[in-house]
């Protein structure tokens, strides 16, 4: 380690960031005193072993001076998603998670959408890392309430404008149309919708309650009993979703606890709300600087991960709590009440968050390496289920000739050559890798549609970016199969999903990318081979056509028993008059007109 003047460091807020002596960036963070952040780096000896060894590495220390801590905060995050530091933790450890969202509109939809790749405003519930949980939340709010799906801009100008189904059916009070207010459709839709998300079940149904009994005071019983099955159903969804906290803790709280294991650590967060424990958040990482190090960058970055700060988060250790508050307040505009609590109802809480972090990594460390790249794949994606059956494209060719399209299938992460097809192109014999792709997915789902038992991949693979990624798209959609679909860009490792304008990007390290690097490479490998094996019958053909007395019924005998003409001049004449049809005198003629043009 290069010695580092300390002193040279200003007292004042800001990021630094550690390099080695290649310039490659170790580690970055932020500080409200940079002086008195990065002494704590430099004096003493740490306990934890690697903190010691990112120490042993640093050759230099830059820094960025802001003017406040909000500054360096968003910096940071900025630096660490662009440089992807080894000894950093990420938000996510990787995942892209499911979020709900209350879109910014007059009036407002509810959306599944990934946070960081959403291309609208508005409100975000979430993280959901089983999107079960998060379909059924979303069923739930329009069954419950009469929220629009339509995707029209509104308000709409247009006098004679037709209100859709749902408005006929009664699932919808007719925005489009002008029938409900704006303020009004707020009232009745989306502030119960946004009670429920954020787990106030007493207090949205106390307010229902009042509804029923004014409604039924004025002597619409109707409407009372429709506002009574919606209590009813909340509360069962209540009960289904939420148990009762046995401890004296306040009502919006969230409690962490973590297990660490040899190479693994687990935070898991509980979340309380209204006395129920209400839902329960875990994240895995893989390599770290310590547990006091990963849970102080975890809660500095805990607004980027969560939808809604609570008023009080317990913590399993002590930490700088001062120092977290600030950050978090000046982030998310609120200011937390942050506890290391060791006795009583909240030390209990953080027990019990301990006791399911230790379950979750039992859990971990029992799946093998293969079903671990799976399920991280499965939770990158937010897909319902584990991708256990894998379908991954590739399009060979050259200048458009001996074109095919290559498709392998891994089954649970590994290859299953039997599954492997090769769809030799028949429209095009000019490089145009769309139209190819196109044909193989078209010809492919011709045959899923045409035998109905086949199993159906549980995710499509697709090699390039979104022009590939929008092929397929429109291949599936024409044939109305609904199969979970990603393109995968080579240059940056991209990954592109349906729908989204911006691509998933995560460490080059995940897991889960790991997988779909595996099977894009070996569909290109398969293609390549084929299409090289195509290339050199093309050139074998061309070359037999010059052999006087080599008709076509012996050049297609020599065609399917050769691949080049290397491979044929090797062979001695008894090989080649053994095959049915030739005689000696023909296969003396092919050896030696072989041998001349392979030394030629």
């Amino acid at each position: 380690m290069a010695p580092v003047n300390i002193r040279s460091f200003p007292e004042e807020p800001g990021v630094y960031r550690m390099l080695d002596k290649n310039g490659t960036t170790l580690y970055i963070g932020k500080a409200l005193c940079l002086q008195k952040r990065l002494a704590s780096y430099f004096r003493g000896r740490h306990p934890d072993l690697k903190t010691r060894l990112l120490v042993e590495q640093i050759d230099r220390v830059d820094f960025i001076v802001t003017r406040n801590e909000a500054e360096a905060l968003l910096l940071e995050r900025d630096l660490i998603q662009r440089m992807q530091p080894r000894y950093n933790i990420t938000l996510k450890d990787g995942k892209s998670y499911a979020y709900i969202l209350i879109t910014d509109e007059p009036y407002p939809r509810i959306l599944k959408m990934r946070k960081t790749q959403a291309p609208r405003k508005g409100e975000f519930f979430g993280p959901y890392a089983n999107t079960k949980v998060l379909d059924q939340n979303i069923a739930l709010l329009h069954q419950l309430f009469p929220i629009r799906t339509s995707n029209k801009k509104l308000p709409s100008h247009n006098p004679n404008e037709r209100p859709c189904l749902n408005y006929h059916i009664g699932t919808c009070r007719g925005c489009c149309i002008g029938e409900i207010a704006q303020d009004e459709y707020e009232k009745t839709c989306i502030a119960p919708a946004r009670m429920l998300l954020t787990g106030r079940y007493q207090s949205l149904i106390e307010n229902m309650e009042r509804d029923m009994r004014h409604e039924s005071a004025h002597m619409r019983f109707e409407a009372a009993a429709k506002i009574r099955d919606r209590i009813q159903s909340i509360a069962l969804f209540q009960d289904a979703q939420t148990v009762q906290v046995p401890f004296d803790i306040p009502e919006d709280t969230d409690a962490l606890g973590f297990y660490e294991g040899e190479n693994l650590l687990v935070i898991v967060v509980l979340q309380c709300r209204e006395g129920r424990l209400w839902q329960k958040q875990e994240y895995t990482f893989e390599r770290h600087l310590g547990t006091h190090t990963l849970l102080e960058d975890f809660l500095l970055q805990y607004p980027g991960i969560v939808s809604h700060v609570p008023n009080h988060i317990l913590v399993p250790i002590p930490l700088d709590l001062a120092d977290i508050a600030a950050h978090i307040r000046a982030a998310f505009g609120k200011k937390p009440k942050i506890q290391y609590p060791q006795k009583g109802g909240k030390h209990a809480l953080v027990a019990l968050a301990h006791q399911n972090a230790h379950a979750a990594y039992q859990h971990t460390i029992q799946l093998t390496p293969v079903e671990f790249r799976m399920k991280a794949l499965q939770d990158m994606l937010a897909l319902t289920t584990p991708p256990h059956l894998i379908e991954g494209w590739d399009i060979a060719n050259t200048q458009g000739r001996q074109a095919v399209a290559a498709m392998v299938t891994f089954r649970n992460g590994q290859p299953k050559t039997s599954g492997y097809r090769i769809f030799a192109i028949r429209s095009q014999d000019t490089p145009d890798d769309y139209a190819m792709l196109r044909e193989g997915i078209t010809r492919r789902c011709t045959g899923m549609i045409h035998d109905a038992d086949a199993p159906r991949p549980d995710l499509i693979l697709v090699d390039g970016g979104k022009g590939q990624l929008r092929v397929a798209i429109e291949v599936l959609a024409q044939f109305d199969l609904d199969i979970p679909l990603v393109s995968l860009a080579k240059k940056h490792e991209y990954v592109y999903r349906p729908g989204e304008s911006d691509p998933i990007i995560c460490p080059r390290t995940h897991p889960g990318l790991k997988l779909l690097q595996y099977v894009r490479d070996e569909a290109h490998r398969f293609g390549n081979k084929t299409h090289r094996r195509m290339r050199h019958k093309e050139g074998l053909k061309s070359v037999l056509e010059n052999i006087k007395g080599i008709g076509p019924v012996r050049r297609k005998r020599l065609y399917e028993h050769f691949s080049s003409i290397e491979e044929m001049s090797a062979q001695p004449i008894e090989n080649l008059a053994a095959i049915p049809g030739m005689t000696a005198a023909a296969a003396k003629m092919v050896h030696d007109f072989c041998a001349a043009y392979s030394n030629s």
